[in-house]
Parts: structure tokens; C-alpha cells; sequence
């Protein structure tokens, strides 16, 4: 058993020989193989990209959502209020967006927020089973370009309860201009 073990982790070691972000990003596939991972024939790199990384967008949607959610309790508040958190809403959305659609493939992303966000560098690697079957993934690196941060999966997420925050607070201004519009009459 160890020596197939070490025949193993020969084969990781060729497989990945590339610079050490690339051994590393076939390492972290590897670990978070579960239990599949003995399974595992060959692991590479097989692309690097770019993708959006949100970093506190979802603690600022949900305190904005608590915010609004507790004015609008007191009734006190008007059109203007409810424009306010709308464009809020609508600038966040944008950033959620951005950043799904980056995962999705950064070629997806328009040139004018090219510039803009906090852009990580994402690694392609590609699985072989020792049926033969392969699959992919995508690694998240860290800020250094060193450290694998997160899974594709994982990253996407991340990414699920802002747009839930996002759809929270949509629904509240759709219920804030009806009862404006009741309270109008």
C-alpha cells in the first residue's frame, strides 16, 4: 500500500512539474478530491485565467438590506428612499454579475469593468481517472498567485448568498413602491 502510494504521488509529481503555482493548484485538486483522490491517475494544468473575486459586497448588501428593511418598518419613508436603495441594489447586481460572468469565462466581460473589481488568477486542471474519464476544475489562487484559495464550485458559493441578499432587497423595493402607491391614495 505505501508503495503505490509513492508510485502515486510520483505520477502528481510528473504530471504537475510545472512552476509552483501550477504544483500547487494540482496539489490543492488532489486534497480536495475526498475520497476519490486514490482514485486519481493524472492531474495538470491545463489553462490560467482571470475571474472577479467579491470581497465584502455581500456585508454591505445585507447591513443595506437590514437598513432599509428597518426603515421601512416605521413607515417612515418615501420615493426617494426607495430609489436610493433600488440604485444600491442595481450597482451590487452589477457587481454580482461581473463577477458570475467572469467565472463563466472573463472573454464575457465587458472592457469597461476590465479595469475595475479585484481580479484573481484562476488555474484550469484537469483530472484523469484511472478508468480514463477526466474532468476539470478551477482553482482560485490567493493574492500572492501562490496560494490556492478556493474550488470553482467552492468560489460560485460565495458567490449564491449575495444574490439571494440581491433578490431579498429587490423583492422589499417592489413592496416599498406598493405601499407608496397605497398609501397615496
Amino acid at each position: 500500500m505505501k508503495k503505490a502510494f509513492s508510485i502515486l504521488m510520483a505520477f502528481v509529481a510528473i504530471s504537475c512539474a510545472g512552476n509552483l503555482p501550477e504544483k500547487n493548484a494540482c496539489q490543492f485538486v488532489r486534497e480536495n478530491a475526498g475520497l476519490y483522490a486514490d482514485n486519481i491517475k493524472d492531474v495538470e494544468v491545463v489553462g490560467k485565467d482571470s475571474v472577479i473575486q467579491l470581497m465584502f459586497e455581500g456585508a454591505i448588501a445585507a447591513k443595506r438590506l437590514a437598513d432599509f428593511r428597518e426603515l421601512a418598518s416605521t413607515g417612515e419613508f418615501g420615493a426617494e428612499d426607495v430609489r436610493a436603495y433600488s440604485a444600491f441594489l442595481d450597482s451590487m447586481m452589477q457587481r454580482y454579475n461581473d463577477a458570475m460572468l467572469s467565472w463563466e469565462g472573463s472573454f464575457l466581460v465587458a472592457d469597461s469593468v476590465r479595469h475595475k473589481y479585484n481580479w484573481r488568477q484562476v488555474y484550469t486542471v484537469k483530472v484523469t481517472m484511472r478508468s480514463g474519464s477526466s474532468k476539470t476544475t478551477r482553482v482560485l489562487m490567493d493574492r500572492d498567485r501562490t496560494t490556492p484559495r478556493l474550488l470553482e464550485r467552492d468560489a460560485i458559493e460565495e458567490l449564491n448568498p449575495l444574490g439571494a441578499i440581491l433578490t431579498k432587497g429587490y423583492n422589499d423595493v417592489s413592496w416599498a413602491y406598493d405601499y407608496l402607491a397605497r398609501r397615496l391614495r
